[in-house]
C-alpha cells in the first residue's frame, strides 16, 4: 500500500492534486511514508466544513421539493453536527429519508461496523461508563483529546475514544476550544435522535452486557 500510494499520489507527474478521505489518519511511518506536503482537515477545521455533509440552505431546497414529511422532523432526527462552526446533518440518513419518502428512522447504525468502538470501551471501561451515562441521558461531557491520533495507536489511551466517536459521527461538539499544545477541550453531546436511539438501543445492551460499573447508574 505503501508503494501504491506513493506512486499515486507523490511521483505521477501527471497529478496535480489528490484527495484521500477517511475518519482517522493512519500512521505516517507505515503506509503514507512515501508521502509528504500532505494537509490535514478534519472536522475541526473551518477550512471545507460545509463540504463533509449537508448543510440547511440544501436541507432547505432538498424540502422545496417535495418531500412529505415535516422539515422540523427531519432536522430533529439528522441534525445538530457542529463542523467548526458549520451546522451539519448527516448525509446518508437524509438520502435514504428522501429514498423512503420521507420515513423516519436509525438508518445509519448499519452502514459500518462497531466492533472498535466497543473494544475501545472494553478497554476503558471504568473510565469511560459513567461519561456514556452521562451522554446516554443527553447531558455534555468536557473531553481533550488530539485531533491527529493515528489507526494503529487507537487502544492506547482513553482520549482516543472520544476522538473516534466524535470523528465517526457518534458525537458532535458544541464547543470547541484548542490550547497551546494542539490538543483540544471539546463539549461532547450526542448530536440528534437518531443517535440517541442508536445509543440506547446498542449500547446500553452492550454495557449491561459487559461492564459491571453501570449497574449503580
Amino acid at each position: 500500500m505503501r508503494n501504491l500510494m506513493s506512486a499515486a499520489l507523490k511521483d505521477d507527474r501527471h497529478l496535480d492534486k489528490g484527495i484521500m478521505t477517511g475518519i482517522l489518519r493512519i500512521s505516517k511511518d507505515s503506509m503514507l511514508s512515501g508521502l509528504n506536503n500532505l494537509k490535514v482537515y478534519t472536522i475541526l477545521d473551518k477550512k471545507y466544513s460545509e463540504y463533509f455533509e449537508f448543510t440547511d440552505d440544501e436541507l432547505d431546497m432538498l424540502f422545496k421539493q417535495g418531500l412529505e414529511r415535516d422539515e422540523p422532523d427531519v432536522k430533529r432526527w439528522y441534525d445538530g453536527y457542529n463542523f467548526a462552526g458549520s451546522h451539519i446533518y448527516n448525509p446518508w440518513s437524509i438520502l435514504y429519508c428522501l429514498s423512503e419518502n420521507g420515513a423516519l428512522g436509525p438508518y445509519w447504525v448499519n452502514t459500518g461496523s462497531t466492533s472498535m468502538i466497543e473494544k475501545m470501551l472494553d478497554n476503558f471501561q471504568e473510565v469511560v461508563a459513567p461519561k456514556v451515562t452521562e451522554l446516554m441521558e443527553n447531558r455534555e461531557i468536557i473531553e481533550a483529546f488530539d485531533k491527529h491520533v493515528a489507526f494503529d495507536l487507537m487502544l492506547n489511551k482513553e482520549s482516543s475514544l472520544w476522538g473516534l466517536l466524535l470523528f465517526s459521527g457518534y458525537l458532535t461538539a458544541t464547543v470547541i476550544n484548542k490550547d497551546e499544545n494542539g490538543f483540544y477541550n471539546c463539549s461532547l453531546r450526542i448530536p440528534n435522535k437518531e443517535l440517541s436511539t442508536i445509543f440506547n438501543r446498542h449500547y446500553s445492551n452492550w454495557f449491561k452486557e459487559n461492564t459491571h460499573t453501570l449497574k449503580r447508574f
